[in-house]
């Protein structure tokens, strides 16, 4: 213990003496660290972070082949009752979101939060134990039962965080709902994206009435997926083997939901959604990817500081050559002194490291912040939220142990292995010389090294910026100045009479507005990614048999809209005509609006007016023919656009049903203007007495920018930019501090030189030069390795080509002026060089 502490008292004086290396190195450190604690939080979070379920291995959800998702619940019932390989199966239905809740009657909270409905053994199957209160009993699953509610944790502490909650009611949407139970700090279901308030599947909230019978009851819960444990003693092959024998009874007896021929399939949860379009295994792929992605990031900063120190003190170590030999001829063996260094070492990299955790705190606020700025239909649980925790900071220590490793091994090794003899008869100076000589292929790879690992990085980074702003410039045909976004909570999706009376004042009052010029409405949301509503077939005449109907699309998306949405909206009319008023009521003719790429579909020259179309998954889709009536210019957004362009259709919205968008026209479309208007139009909302709650009022452009892959596209834009800048930082700061040490080994030769003749110029230009070969082989190997990886993660990137002449030239231009910058200093301090006082340098 007291060599121990001999050694850090003696490594404080070593870091005490040299400040300006000991500044230089602990930034280097603090920026490969703490780039390192960010990426490692993030991973934690992304990667690493699990749902609390008990024996997640043994968790399934099962789905059936060619048919809904959600089972309707006399089916679940059926298919719980008979199974074979479950010891028991919960039931889920699907989230609903924007639900506006509250402690007292009419006193709504700010943040909306999200529901879905559960089976009473949802929790007991997952495992979790409540914190306060108790799960839901058998007999409040049933229809009519006593309205009920379980809180997550943290939408109790958002309701004060009393115990004394429990058995008191809420009010949700209106309606009071009792309090039973409050789930766990950290239980978000089966699923990381949790919800906030769970019902059991025969709450009375919002639900229509109960039918008379048996079947009409059944008919009336809402639609759910069941989600199982599997028996101890089968694997998910074998269970799936043993369900299809549940099959042919479950579709002859459930013949509207499963009319194809299919089988009954198990998956594993996926970790944000029960179930997803590519499949838990993709979902997990995906975050692998991400996960792997960012970690390499991490290395990369880490390898160019470690590279940056090792040069440093590799250069620096000439001028305790003398002072180590000293040592060793007086005794010291060369383990003990080893030992000594790689203790400096380590106090450098624990200093660092605490520096790195103060700027992995600031930069994490700043990526949370970036988080939560992103629109999505409910706020992200607390699991999406990073932060510095014991994994984080136990991470940090290993991060500042392999620093040490990386950058003190082969320096220190090198030192104890030199000859102690020549060491003791060398000048300080003659080592300076010596080592220049001898040593300038490692310093030379040191810096080529960390060279190409920056091109990479500020190549990425390029790329990057270059995809997230093709994709905030996909819809440059279509102008979002002058138009809002109004998107309101209606608890009851049919729309009572109070509702649909409600929106016809909001629509009233908004048009009053002195810079509104139109008003329209919508149910489903602009430019945002939308669920497909199945395939879409032509029909040839007037027989709706399959064999008439050609199909021309397997993905469509359907929009549900208003009167004036078109003329709010911007949109123009190439064909045809808009909606009127006798096309929204029931029992009227179905129209239909589509998009110019469906019309050349149904006809070459996308003359489309009057063709008969059908729409809908399986043999559903005979319910739905409709007579196209106008066409319009197609509109889609990043994420059709990357992921396959669904063609789109718009439909009226029926009379009976309240919208839920509304999209203001205002007649100054410049920004100030747009300023005034959103601002007109949130203090009309504030003062129109309704029990209507808005979740959105912003610009249609803050609402395209704030969708979910716009988001992500721009928050791995900004990464990229933040860790391509510490990569730009870094090596030129290791380019800086070796340059300043080659000035140093050269004092005598550039006095002799100024002393014979050589001018400042010239001795600018020499310590320039040197290191140019260096630095253009660095950009080659740079250039290649992160071409390389572009080619591999191009689907990664939209409409950016993998040779992107525009990024590699802002990469070459970055990394040459950092490197002509960071020599610019220690050149210009080699022209002050007094030549007398060189020549007497010894």
């Amino acid at each position: 213990m007291n060599t121990m502490m001999n050694d850090l008292k003696y490594a404080c004086r070593m870091l005490s003496k040299r400040p300006g290396f000991t500044v230089i190195a602990l930034i280097t450190l603090a920026i490969g660290i703490g780039a390192n604690t960010v990426m490692f939080s993030l991973v934690d979070m992304l990667v690493l972070q699990s749902a609390q379920v008990s024996h997640p291995e043994q968790m399934v959800v099962c789905q059936a082949e060619n048919a809904d998702w959600h089972f309707p619940y006399k089916a679940y019932v059926d298919f719980r009752d008979n199974n074979p390989v479950f010891t028991d199966i919960a039931a889920v239905g699907a989230y609903q979101w924007n639900t506006p809740w509250s402690l007292e009657e009419h006193q709504v909270k700010p943040k909306d939060f999200s529901y879905t409905y559960v089976s009473s053994n949802y929790f007991n199957v997952l495992g979790a134990t409540p914190l306060h209160g108790r799960w839901f009993l058998m007999e409040e699953e049933r229809l009519g039962a006593e309205p009920v509610v379980i809180l997550s944790y943290r939408a109790w502490k958002r309701c004060g965080g009393d115990p004394k909650q429990i058995d008191r009611p809420i009010w949700l949407s209106g309606k009071p709902v009792r309090v039973v139970g409050v789930a766990p700090k950290e239980f978000t279901g089966a699923t990381l994206m949790g919800c906030d308030l769970w019902l059991p599947l025969g709450s009375a909230v919002s639900q229509e009435p109960a039918r008379k019978g048996t079947d009409g009851e059944m008919t009336s819960y809402p639609k759910v997926i069941p989600l199982g444990r599997l028996k101890s003693n089968l694997d998910m092959a074998s269970a799936q083997t043993q369900l299809q024998a549940l099959v042919p009874g479950l579709q002859e007896r459930h013949p509207t939901w499963w009319d194809q021929p299919g089988k009954l399939t198990l998956t594993r949860p996926g970790r944000l959604n029960l179930i997803t379009n590519q499949g838990p295994e993709s979902e997990h792929r995906f975050f692998s990817i991400l996960g792997l992605c960012l970690m390499a990031v991490s290395v990369a900063i880490l390898l160019i500081a470690c590279l940056n120190l090792a040069g440093m003190l590799t250069v620096q170590g000439t001028t305790r050559q003398r002072e180590i030999a000293i040592r060793m001829s007086l005794g010291g063996g060369r383990r003990r002194i080893m030992r000594q260094l790689l203790t400096e070492c380590l106090l450098m990299s624990l200093l660092g490291g605490a520096l790195g955790c103060l700027l992995a705190w600031i930069c994490i606020q700043s990526l949370n912040g970036w988080i939560t700025a992103l629109r999505l239909p409910t706020e992200l649980p607390a699991v999406f939220v990073a932060r510095l925790d014991g994994r984080v900071l136990l991470g940090t220590l290993g991060f500042c142990m392999l620093a040490t490793l990386l950058f003190g091994l082969k320096p220190a090794w090198r030192l104890v292995q030199r000859n102690v003899m020549i060491d003791l008869k060398e000048t300080a100076c003659d080592a300076l010389r010596s080592t220049r000589k001898r040593r300038g292929m490692p310093r030379g790879l040191y810096l080529t090294a960390q060279t190409a690992l920056a091109v990479v990085l500020v190549l990425g980074a390029g790329l990057f910026t270059r995809s997230a702003v093709q994709v905030g410039n996909i819809m440059e045909d279509f102008d979002f100045d002058g138009k809002l976004l109004i998107a309101l909570n209606l608890e009851n999706l049919r729309g009572s009479p109070n509702d649909r009376q409600a929106c016809r004042t909001l629509v009233e009052r908004l048009e009053a507005l002195p810079g509104v010029e139109l008003v329209g409405t919508s149910r489903t949301n602009t430019f945002t990614q939308s669920w497909p509503s199945g395939s879409v077939y032509q029909v040839h005449s007037d027989d709706e048999q399959t064999d008439s109907a050609r199909q021309i699309s397997n993905h469509s998306v359907q929009y549900n809209v208003g009167l004036n949405y078109f003329d709010a909206m911007g949109i123009p009319l190439l064909q045809g005509r808009s909606f009127r008023a006798l096309d929204c009521v029931r029992g009227a003719e179905k129209v239909i609006i589509i998009d110019e790429a469906l019309a050349h579909k149904l006809r070459p020259q996308g003359d489309a007016l009057g063709c008969r179309l059908q729409y809908g998954h399986g043999n559903h889709y005979k319910e739905n023919t409709f007579r196209v009536i106008g066409i319009v210019p197609t509109l889609y957004t990043a994420a059709e656009k990357k992921s396959g362009y669904q063609v789109q259709m718009y439909i009226p919205t029926f009379e009976t049903l309240a919208p839920l968008n509304m999209h203001v026209l205002g007649r100054d479309k410049t920004k100030k203007g747009q300023e005034a208007l959103l601002l007109a139009v949130s203090q009309t909302l504030h003062k129109l007495d309704s029990h209507l709650n808005m979740s959105t009022v912003a610009t249609l452009q803050q609402h395209y920018q704030g969708d979910e892959f716009v988001w992500l596209t721009r928050l791995s834009a900004r990464l990229a930019l933040t860790f391509g800048a510490m990569a730009l930082f870094l090596a030129t700061l290791g380019i800086y501090a070796i340059k300043m040490y080659m000035v140093a080994s050269r004092t005598p030769e550039i006095g002799i030189r100024m002393a014979m003749g050589a001018t400042r110029k010239n001795v600018v230009l020499m310590v320039l030069r040197e290191g140019g070969i260096l630095l253009l082989v660095g950009l080659g190997l740079g250039l290649t390795a992160g071409l390389a990886l572009a080619h591999f993660a191009q689907s990664q990137f939209y409409n950016v080509k993998a040779i992107d002449p525009v990024s590699i030239t802002i990469t070459i231009v970055l990394l040459t002026a950092a490197s002509l910058l960071a020599s610019l200093i220690p050149a210009q301090r080699a022209a002050k060089i007094d030549p007398m006082e060189a020549l007497r340098y010894e």
